[in-house]
């Protein structure tokens, strides 16, 4: 990958687990969370092909929030359905206050992420683009 993709890698003992990781994972590298106005709470669903194809969608969704409303989230509870590749979601977003803090600036996933699943344990490897 270039230098402009970030990557990204999560493990948990689940797949919910691994998309809130992930979700988290992607806002504390975007930017300083303790920087923000909280402004609510937001329920999503969404659904896909295949697990990879909803991380993919998932992530994007919550990139183009970011980056149409400046929000960033910070609490994720995530319920997967993997007999029908869907998920709901509850997340807590704030209002980002730029305040000097820099911000980096990602725009989408850069490939379907892959995701390995475990007896006891699921990992995801994905790299977003900047």
């Amino acid at each position: 990958m270039n230098k402009t993709t970030f990557e990204l890698k999560a493990s948990a003992k689940n797949l919910d687990q691994v998309f809130e990781k992930c979700a988290l994972t992607l806002f504390q590298e975007i930017v300083d969370t303790e920087n923000t106005d909280f402004v609510g709470q937001y329920d999503l669903s969404l659904s896909a092909d295949s697990p990879e194809k909803l991380l993919e969608k998932w992530l994007n969704f919550l990139l183009f929030l970011h980056n149409k409303y400046d929000l960033v989230f910070h609490f994720f509870k995530v319920t997967i359905d993997q007999e029908n590749n869907s998920l709901s979601a509850t997340v807590c977003g704030d209002k980002y206050k730029p305040d000097g803090f820099p911000q980096q600036n990602f725009s989408s996933v850069a490939s379907s992420p892959h995701i390995t699943i475990k007896k006891r344990s699921v990992s995801v490897d994905v790299y977003i683009n900047q």
